[in-house]
């Protein structure tokens, strides 16, 4: 699938007036501007829909609206944006942040000095509901390395087993790769299933800069929570059935990786399925658990993520931003105490 020259904006609303304006007023204002705005609005209900049709009126570029019915969800409705963009190179857009006026420029030029990568992301600054600085950025609140950049900048994939730390919103990727990525899986996160095939197929390249800034307010569909942590809505039967899916969505494309590559996403997809099968009983899974970590199977998806009510408050955020979470021997403890 190839497209015409430039970059097509894909963005998915709903009920986003409370922000959409100002995310508008920053696509306007891009240096290389895109050639195309791809709207898909997911039966909107407030005032979105009449803010882009005023917007659409003065717009530097083409506005593309598709208004459905019937809320389908925010795959559902992502699949449909992208499947609507024309151009050679596609940026997924949220409703509700701001992007720098060089993020297209400084991305679309990685993109063409390194031909064989599938896309190209930034960090981004965070802000509140109304526009107050939060302190860090979306890399550091996820933690997300530079020395993980690199590794997987340079083919190795292992960092991206942890979970999810690429926002789609913060990339761009050539439009070639929806064969592969459409439909998503509506396990897990959209963000993670393009991020993990492209990873894997081609790879990305990460810019060691902020182009966009991420609002983090009540409302976030995906993404940071509140306080800045990830906020996985998912449990480890998730992270099975989502491993199980990207593997086989590979194999239905025709994709050859090479044997080191096919052998790490098995051993991938083989220990998120021990994790979702663990018992209840807690002596049984203390074994199972146990035992599993005496054979190093914790060292293959290296600090992947537990589900999302080990990050509550209480007793056990001791524990889960706890350093030896962040170098997965957590993973093993937390299956011992909680399953």
């Amino acid at each position: 699938m190839t497209g015409r020259l430039g970059v097509s904006v894909a963005l998915g609303t709903y009920n986003g007036a409370a922000f959409l304006e100002e995310q508008l007023a920053s696509l306007a204002n891009q240096s290389l501007l895109p050639t195309e705005l791809v709207i898909s609005d997911d039966a909107s209900s407030d005032s979105t829909i009449q803010i882009i049709h005023q917007f659409a009126r003065d717009a530097p570029f083409p506005v593309k609206l598709t208004r459905h019915d019937v809320n389908l969800g925010l795959v559902a409705n992502f699949n449909a944006a992208f499947g609507d963009c024309s151009s050679e190179f596609v940026a997924p857009c949220d409703q509700d942040d701001t992007w720098e006026r060089d993020k297209l420029e400084v991305l679309v030029r990685e993109l063409e000095e390194n031909p064989g990568a599938a896309g190209a992301l930034g960090d981004a600054r965070l802000i509140g509901a109304q526009g107050e600085p939060v302190e860090g950025t979306v890399w550091e609140r996820v933690g997300f390395t530079s020395d993980e950049r690199s590794r997987l900048q340079e083919g190795d994939t292992r960092p991206l087993l942890r979970g999810n730390v690429v926002s789609g919103a913060r990339l761009v990727f050539r439009r070639q790769y929806l064969d592969l990525i459409l439909p998503m899986s509506t396990q897990l996160y959209p963000d993670y299933w393009m991020a993990m095939l492209m990873q894997v197929v081609a790879g990305l390249i990460y810019v060691n800069r902020i182009l966009q800034t991420y609002r983090v307010h009540g409302n976030n569909l995906v993404g940071l929570s509140l306080d800045g942590k990830p906020n996985w809505r998912d449990g480890k039967n998730g992270y099975h059935r989502f491993s199980v899916e990207l593997v086989e969505r590979l194999e239905a494309r025709g994709v050859e990786l090479p044997p080191a590559s096919q052998a790490l996403l098995q051993d991938w997809v083989a220990h998120n399925q021990f994790r979702a099968s663990l018992p209840r009983n807690v002596a049984l899974r203390t074994a199972k658990v146990l035992g599993a970590a005496r054979r190093g199977d914790y060292r293959l998806a290296i600090r992947t993520r537990a589900p999302s009510r080990h990050y509550t408050p209480g007793p056990l955020s001791l524990l889960t931003d706890n350093w030896l979470y962040r170098r997965g021997t957590m993973n093993w403890m937390i299956d011992v105490l909680l399953g």
